[in-house]
């Protein structure tokens, strides 16, 4: 496995090196003299429109380090502040000391519905191979101030719902449903770092 890792080191070594090496450097533009007449002004980029921004704003309470435990084990989850159209969380899950899986979540504003995504992975980061041609979106269905519930709508996944209730300033509890109703919802009760 050291081998393999060298050889593709190596191998990206060469191929970005090389291409410096080949690649020539770019002209120099020439230098002209400023325009007599005025230019248009410059199109201002494209910025989420206020209704997208709301609709991840709502959610700036999961923002924070939250850990806990679940059948015993510590599990810790994380989500940075709204910024723009999204906001971004990781998870993991240990026993006894290891990984066992973690995840890599979004909240994105599409129109003007908040829509989680999130992939899993295994001990070795690698993806969960039910997940490797896509993940389901969640949309929000119900969000209040301190509380949001995805529901998968979509035929994608086995999740059906993800909710997130802050019942405190320092508390969250979080709720993941699955389609097989067979299976047992997990509860976590996480409490907020200091």
């Amino acid at each position: 496995m050291k081998d393999r890792r060298l050889a593709v080191v190596a191998f990206g070594v060469l191929c970005v090196g090389g291409l410096a090496w080949v690649q020539p450097a770019a002209p120099k533009p020439a230098v002209k003299a400023p325009p007599t007449t005025t230019a248009p002004a410059a199109t201002p980029a494209a910025t989420p429109t206020s209704g997208t921004r709301e609709a991840v704003k709502r959610l700036a309470f999961l923002k924070g380090t939250w850990s806990g435990t679940m059948e015993g084990d510590p599990v810790e989850e994380t989500w940075s502040a709204p910024s723009g159209d999204m906001m971004i969380g990781m998870f993991y899950w240990q026993h006894e000391g290891k990984t066992t899986m973690s995840e890599m979540l979004s909240v994105k504003a599409e129109g003007d519905d908040a829509v989680l995504r999130l992939r899993h992975f295994d001990s070795k980061f690698d993806p969960w191979k039910g997940e490797c041609d896509g993940v389901a979106g969640l949309k929000a269905t119900t969000v209040e101030s301190s509380r949001v519930v995805f529901t998968n709508q979509t035929e994608v996944g086995g999740l059906a719902s993800c909710e997130y209730d802050c019942t405190s300033a320092d508390t969250l509890k979080v709720t993941v449903s699955f389609k097989d109703g067979k299976r047992p919802a997990l509860n976590f009760e996480l409490k907020k770092a200091k």
